[in-house]
């Protein structure tokens, strides 16, 4: 499975494409979709169009952000058949406390058969919690010898 990646020019806040369509109309293979996004003009990166190129098998991953993949878009294509399913970890809209009961979504994902829906929670594995821990113990210990600290984010 080949993995495509939309990212962000940080410097223009752009989202950059790379290999997300073949503007010539050629299908996609099976591929997996992960963007980050930095301004609004990220929205609907991969919208009906580009969702219509991809093979029938295509299986679409959005761990990023909901509002890379139009919503609308998205819902037909799994509903029509048009790509073989999608696994969803982040959503277009979130409960709030106005609306606690909010679903991720106007259209209802979770009775396609072809849809496997996460809480946004695609970042915590079984043995996460463990290995931060044991990385802020490394780290107290390090700081303890003089020795460098690991994953140092800022030095000021």
């Amino acid at each position: 499975m080949a993995v495509v990646v939309a990212e962000a020019n940080h410097a223009a806040g752009l989202v950059a494409q790379h290999d997300v369509a073949a503007e010539d109309g050629a299908a996609f293979a099976p591929r997996s979709v992960h963007g980050e996004e930095r301004e609004r003009r990220g929205e609907r990166l991969i919208d009906a169009r580009r969702l219509g190129l991809m093979k029938r098998s295509a299986f679409l991953v959005n761990i990023a952000r909901g509002a890379i993949v139009d919503e609308d878009a998205l819902y037909a294509a799994l509903r029509d058949g048009t790509i073989g399913g999608a696994a969803i970890d982040v959503w277009w809209q979130y409960p709030n406390a106005a609306e606690p009961e909010r679903r991720g979504s106007r259209h209802p994902f979770h009775e396609l058969p072809n849809v496997i829906m996460t809480p946004h929670c695609s970042g915590w594995t079984a043995g996460m919690v463990r290995r931060r821990w044991d990385e802020v113990a490394d780290n107290i210990n390090r700081f303890v010898r003089g020795e460098p600290l690991i994953n140092v984010v800022t030095t000021t």
